[in-house]
């Protein structure tokens, strides 16, 4: 079986609806953090709005090009610790 549909992500989807509470619901699994930034950058954000990260962020040193290429800017913000706050 492909990715995602063996029998670990199975149980794992079925793990991830007990836990919404939305039996009926489908769960769809990638294979990294990359392709999941990039599916919920482009599909969640406006095409003027961007995506904020401390400049030491993952997203920022290591995915910007695959973020980018969706339309969608990386604004780094200098943090004394790489943490965001409001």
């Amino acid at each position: 079986a492909g990715y995602g549909e063996d029998e670990y992500s199975l149980q794992a989807k079925e793990l991830i609806k007990q836990k919404i509470n939305k039996k009926d619901s489908e769960v769809y699994l990638v294979s990294g953090g990359t392709q999941a930034n990039l599916i919920v950058i482009s599909s969640i954000l406006k095409p003027y709005q961007c995506a904020v990260s401390a400049s030491t962020g993952h997203i920022l040193n290591n995915e910007t090009g695959a973020i980018e290429a969706t339309g969608h800017k990386i604004l780094s913000i200098e943090t004394e610790d790489g943490k965001l706050r409001p």
